[in-house]
C-alpha cells in the first residue's frame, strides 16, 4: 500500500463530477457545521461516483505529493476536515505540513499497487 499521489487523490475524490462538491455538503461530509469537533465513523455519509466515502470532511488526508516552502519540504493534505468551515470543505482545497505532523484532524487513505 501506499499513499496515493495529490493528482490521483483529486481524481478518485471528485468522482469523475467538475464541481467542487458531487453532492450537498450536509449529505457527504463532516465539518464545522455538523461534526461536533470530532471524527466520525467512515462510511456514514453518501459515497461519490466512484464510491469512495469521506473524500471531503473528516479528517485532512496525506499524500505523496511534497511542497517546498519556508525551505522545508512539506507534505500536501487534501479534502479538509470536521474543522474546516463549510466554504474550505472542498477537492480543490490544500493544505501542507511537515510529515511528522500529527494532529487529530489528519489521516491516511492508502492507494493500492
Amino acid at each position: 500500500m501506499r499513499l496515493p499521489g495529490e493528482a490521483e487523490w483529486e481524481y478518485a475524490a471528485r468522482g469523475d463530477v467538475a464541481a467542487s462538491r458531487h453532492d450537498s455538503l450536509a449529505s457527504i461530509a463532516w465539518y464545522d457545521g455538523n461534526g461536533q469537533d470530532q471524527t466520525h465513523p467512515v462510511a456514514t455519509k453518501k459515497p461519490n461516483p466512484f464510491g469512495p466515502f469521506d473524500t471531503l470532511g473528516s479528517v485532512w488526508e496525506w499524500v505523496q505529493d511534497s511542497y517546498q516552502g519556508s525551505g522545508k519540504n512539506m507534505r500536501i493534505l487534501r479534502g479538509g476536515s470536521f474543522y474546516n468551515l463549510a466554504r474550505d470543505v472542498r477537492v480543490s482545497n490544500r493544505l501542507w505540513a511537515l510529515p511528522e505532523t500529527d494532529h487529530r484532524t489528519m489521516g491516511v487513505r492508502c492507494a493500492g499497487y
